[in-house]
């Protein structure tokens, strides 16, 4: 049973921090090509969720993509 929730947890992570990195990456090409090249455009940087480098805020790009994803799926529940 143990082995069945670690695989499913490890879907769902996955799941969940990859839709975070996408939305993060087209908020920001969009906010690139509206006002001023200032964030990266390489897709890779977004959805790099192994990397352990912190930022400026105290965050790293798997705390940034779960947060984005969190509010994303609250977002598409209060719709319906």
């Amino acid at each position: 049973m143990f082995l069945i929730i670690h695989i499913l947890g490890g879907i769902f992570q996955r799941f969940f921090l990859g839709i975070g990195g996408l939305t993060r990456w087209l908020f920001f090409q969009i906010y690139n090509i509206l006002f001023e090249i200032k964030f990266p455009t390489n897709l890779d940087y977004y959805i790099d969720n192994s990397n352990e480098q912190v930022d400026k805020n105290g965050f790293k790009i798997s705390n940034k993509n779960f947060f984005t994803a969190l509010f994303i799926i609250i977002m598409i529940l209060s719709l319906l």
